[in-house]
């Protein structure tokens, strides 16, 4: 009997999407792709790709080096219109630093470390939203974890 692998996409960005408001699927604010309110666009960890900035391949599977984050995290990211730049200009450096240590090495548990820099009233509502959106994904539609 052959098994198959369904995968879905989601990409995580801040910025204000097309639709205006938060982000998430259509019909829920914003369309695929928005971000929380106050937003300026950018893709999560140099666009999802498990690459570091430049293009060179991240590690494969089961070949993360290490345990312990490097570098300076990103200062926590509230909303405010006017650190968005800043917020992901930080997340980026932080994430290049790290991408290959196990914890962002995994799609899933980088989302999550994404998510968790991403606090206050004006972005927990969207915060939420991508929880659960990521959750039924792994735990409902069993999409692997490491399935970028």
């Amino acid at each position: 009997m052959a098994t198959t692998t369904q995968t879905a996409t989601h990409t995580l960005t801040i910025g204000h999407s097309s639709g205006g408001g938060g982000g998430g699927p259509s019909g829920s604010g914003g369309g695929i792709g928005g971000g929380p309110p106050g937003g300026a666009g950018g893709p999560l960890g140099g666009g999802g790709s498990g690459r570091p900035p430049g293009g060179a391949p991240g590690p494969g599977p089961g070949q993360a080096r290490g345990h312990k984050l490097m570098g300076n995290p990103p200062q926590v990211f509230d909303g405010e219109h006017e650190r968005t730049q800043l917020f992901l200009s930080q997340w980026e450096i932080y994430w290049g630093l790290n991408y290959q240590v196990d914890a962002m090495a995994q799609p899933y548990s980088q989302v999550l470390c994404f998510l968790s820099y991403i606090q206050g009233p004006e972005v927990q509502d969207w915060v939420m939203h991508e929880l659960r959106w990521l959750h039924d994904q792994v735990h409902s539609r069993h999409v692997l974890p490491n399935n970028p």
